[in-house]
């Protein structure tokens, strides 16, 4: 009898290309979420919206005092500094707990993530696959490589993304890898 995932990976193997697999578990796809959650809180975009929003709201608070003759201007800019900084925290902290019951629900629903994986690369391309189908990419196409200790995600969008768990990667394969496309945003 055929071992249809052993028939794949023969298919994969090629000498001049470095390969891995792995089976993603529900924490690899939550350490990948989790990574990904901290690169969007530290983009550009991000930082600046929190800038501006922060600035909004001071000057709200300023201008409240000003026109209800409340106390001090400075004193009301630095309250409303102060209550945008505990509404992020509580919108983010509450955000960042979920997902782990976030990534538990998908990792049960998106059947592509469950069985072996097997992942390709050279100098010019990564090939992802699986019984289920299979993804070719060069690296150019990423919009940025990231990597933790748990794993490495390559994003392909802002919202779009595939992950390597570094437990099935060696440790000069992690640095090849994470390497490819310093981490931009």
């Amino acid at each position: 009898m055929c071992d249809p995932i052993a028939e794949y990976a023969a298919r994969w193997h090629s000498h001049a290309m470095q390969v891995a697999k792995f089976d993603a578990t529900a924490d690899d796809l939550l350490a990948a979420y989790r990574l990904n959650f901290k690169i969007r809180l530290k983009a550009k975009r991000a930082r600046r919206n929190l800038l501006i929003g922060g600035l909004f709201l001071s000057a709200l608070s300023v201008f409240a005092a000003w026109l209800w003759d409340l106390g001090s201007l400075p004193i009301a800019a630095a309250v409303g500094v102060v209550y945008w900084v505990l509404f992020l925290v509580a919108v983010f902290g509450a955000a960042y707990l979920r997902l782990r019951g976030q990534s538990r629900t998908i990792y049960a629903q998106q059947k592509n993530l469950h069985g072996t994986t097997f992942v390709e690369w050279d100098d010019r391309t990564i090939k992802f696959g699986s019984i289920r189908g299979q993804s070719n990419f060069e690296w150019d196409d990423f919009h940025g490589i990231f990597a933790s200790a748990e794993v490495i995600i390559l994003k392909q969008s802002a919202d779009l993304m595939n992950f390597i768990p570094t437990r099935a990667l060696t440790g000069d394969q992690v640095v090849y890898i994470a390497g490819r496309l310093k981490g931009q945003s």
